[in-house]
């Protein structure tokens, strides 16, 4: 799908991101277990966003990436929540990693 297109327009407009600046950040799928980020934004219908918001999974949380890899689910820690994500769901959360001291 056209990045520019209708259904994600909003998205971007809504988390100040663009294409390019798409560039910039990790996915979820790009973390390596024990990686902690920072959600910055995600190319989701409105409805897959409230559904995680409500697991805890909204802009600007900070989570670490319990497990993760080509056959499993991704599995994220909040806090002290568990929420495992399909690939195709991780390729569409943007994070920015966090670099520990």
């Amino acid at each position: 799908m056209n990045l520019r297109s209708g259904f994600y327009s909003g998205r971007y407009h809504l988390y100040k991101m663009t294409p390019a600046s798409l560039k910039e950040y990790n996915t979820v799928s790009q973390l390596s277990p024990g990686d902690v980020a920072d959600i910055v934004g995600a190319l989701l219908p409105d409805i897959i966003l409230e559904r995680l918001a409500g697991m805890g999974l909204n802009m600007g949380a900070r989570f670490s990436l319990v497990q993760g890899d080509h056959w499993n689910p991704f599995v994220v820690a909040v806090d002290e929540t568990r929420i495992a994500l399909g690939r195709e769901l991780a390729e569409k959360i943007y994070v920015k990693k966090v670099v520990s001291p």
